[in-house]
């Protein structure tokens, strides 16, 4: 029988447990990047919110623009007693600016880094290529999309996005 006196037991550390940090937004993986195809910021930003089960302008209010600090993102139209923002309509002239390479897409980009905690944002907008392309007429006016693409997507169980060149404009478009 023992009475405990020779017994040894094991230790414990008692120090405090190495957690990592913790994004405000999940670290959702933007689709394409390093190709032709990298999906655009609006997109991004549209899965985003879809992956948080709320609307884009919902995360656009609650979240971005208190980083950003630009209160005109949440004006929008009156429409049957529901408030739109700006990004109710994704390809507004200020909407599609996020996915440019000016002002409003490096706000965008760094509220989302820090929110996300992911580095690779930026290459979701056209900041990369500030250096080469011209600011004026270089996004659509107009939304286009590729029905073919969307069906291929589906049927291969992908996930379903606009990519950034799917924004440019063309000079039909401009």
């Amino acid at each position: 029988m023992n009475t405990g006196a020779n017994v040894i037991y094991e230790s414990w550390n008692l120090d405090d447990p190495s957690i990592p940090t913790r994004s405000a937004l999940y670290n959702l993986a933007p689709v394409g990047i390093g190709t032709g195809l990298v999906e655009s910021l609006t997109s991004y930003v549209s899965r985003l919110a879809a992956a948080h089960c709320i609307s884009p302008a919902v995360l656009l209010a609650r979240t971005l623009v208190p980083i950003i600090g630009k209160e005109y993102w949440l004006r929008g139209k009156e429409r049957s007693s529901t408030r739109s923002s700006i990004l109710g309509n994704s390809f507004s002239l200020p909407a599609k600016v996020v996915n440019g390479r000016g002002v409003i897409a490096k706000d965008w980009v760094t509220a989302l880094q820090g929110l996300t905690l992911r580095q690779d944002v930026g290459f979701l907008t056209m900041l990369p290529w500030a250096a080469v392309f011209p600011q004026r007429n270089l996004l659509r006016s107009t939304k286009v999309w590729c029905v073919t693409c969307y069906a291929q997507w589906r049927t291969n169980n992908q996930i379903i996005y606009e990519p950034l060149l799917w924004t440019f404009a063309t000079s039909k478009s401009v």
